[in-house]
């Protein structure tokens, strides 16, 4: 999953104290962070038997790649099993993103993303599954998890909604306690008749 792909789904969710467009900012500047450490961390010359083999991004694998039929190599296992100690400084700054910008629903997404990758790699490393089963599966559970996001995105931005209508209307019901009415000037006429003066205060 790219971070700038959750960074724009979860814009409106802006619950920190910072105006929003510098929270958006700061946020694109993180997500373009552990993007590039992530592209960073994929180039590692440890993992150079699986570039042919698998894309960098899920979403991006070919036809050639979907269709592979062919099983890990020695080589190519010794790759697999140095994937997860290349990529952990990677998958860890991508969950702490989440964390500080996302709603619960969608981090724990991602870590049920990250359990199953981690299993169909150990499928992959053992030679019961070709190259192209794992593509196609790892495409597929990434389409899954992203539904599965938004779901929990647009869940999260209608509590917040609820919530905002929800403070707006206490403030109305509060506003003439906050701000009481001035008392009304008084005037007093007085008016005399003969001896006796009579006075009306008004």
């Amino acid at each position: 999953m790219k971070v700038v792909t959750a960074l724009v789904m979860a814009g409106a969710l802006s619950g920190c104290a910072l105006p929003g467009a510098q929270r958006v900012n700061q946020q694109r500047v993180e997500a373009n962070n552990v993007d590039a450490f992530c592209a960073q961390a994929w180039s590692d010359a440890r993992l150079e038997p699986l570039k042919a083999k698998l894309p960098a991004k899920a979403q991006d694998a070919t036809l050639a790649q979907l269709a592979d039929s062919s099983l890990a190599t020695p080589a190519q296992q010794q790759a697999i099993s140095d994937f997860d100690s290349v990529m952990a400084q990677c998958f860890e700054m991508r969950g702490a993103y989440l964390k500080t910008y996302m709603p619960g629903g969608v981090v724990a997404t991602f870590d049920i993303q990250q359990t199953d990758n981690k299993s169909l790699r150990a499928q992959l490393w053992a030679r019961k599954i070709t190259f192209g089963d794992y593509n196609t599966k790892a495409a597929k559970l990434l389409a899954e998890s992203q539904k599965t996001m938004q779901t929990e995105l647009e869940k999260a931005q209608q509590v917040a909604a609820q919530q905002q209508a929800q403070r707006d209307q206490n403030m109305l019901l509060m506003a003439p306690y906050m701000n009481p009415p001035l008392p009304r000037p008084t005037f007093t006429d007085c008016h005399r008749h003969g001896n006796s003066l009579n006075c009306v205060t008004r």
